[in-house]
């Protein structure tokens, strides 16, 4: 496993524990809170639910942008090949640098325009994370709450 994964998973280990802890805090001393995070994590839930339709969409629109910019170099390449035989015919090198850079810089501009789509799709898939970790975090408090107290019962028994 690589470190930076190692790292981030410890990390956001910790900071569910401690969101946990937090929220179990907050039902010890009120109580009744409890169903109001219950059905807010049943909600971020819902959510969460329509935000994946939204993430899946994403993933498949880059990767069918993917193959769009494989289809085009491939063009670009095939035509640049097929113009490379008359080019060297005719000794004009300067006809074959100038079909090249202007194939590659057709490359850059589609790998660029496919750039914004990645962002989104990795942002929307944090987004789609976040959203089903708090929602899972909340409704397990939420539903954590009477064991919570039946554990406060015993300790204030002793």
């Amino acid at each position: 496993m690589d470190l930076t994964i190692l790292s981030m998973f410890i990390i956001m280990s910790l900071i569910i524990v401690m969101i946990l802890f937090a929220l179990t805090t907050i039902i010890k001393a009120y109580p009744a809170i409890a169903i109001k995070l219950e059905v807010s994590g049943y909600i971020l839930f819902a959510i969460s639910l329509g935000w994946f339709f939204i993430n899946d969409d994403l993933i498949n629109m880059s990767a069918n942008s993917d193959l769009l910019i494989l289809n085009e170099k491939m063009y670009d390449l095939w035509h640049f090949n097929e113009d490379l035989y008359e080019y060297i015919e005719s000794g004009n090198i300067d006809e074959i640098r100038e079909k090249h850079h202007s194939m590659t810089k057709h490359i850059q501009q589609l790998e660029e325009g496919a750039e914004g789509l990645k962002r989104q799709e990795r942002t929307s898939g944090i987004i789609n994370g976040v959203l089903f970790a708090l929602s899972s975090l909340l409704v397990a408090a939420g539903r954590g709450k009477d064991l919570i107290l039946e554990i406060d019962k015993k300790k204030s028994k002793k």
